[in-house]
């Protein structure tokens, strides 16, 4: 990993989809700022 951000998209709603169609197959790290902090997840694209 080498830390760079790829995407970055302001959620107005607690549910949203988040367009990685434009991402190459791979692994990465998700990461989502919410009112009581932060979340990281990873994410794998097939």
């Amino acid at each position: 990993m080498d830390g760079r951000l790829l995407l970055e998209q302001n959620i107005k709603s607690a549910i949203s989809n988040i367009d990685i169609s434009e991402l190459t197959i791979g692994v990465y790290m998700l990461k989502v700022a919410v009112k009581d902090g932060v979340v990281v997840r990873k994410l794998v694209k097939k």
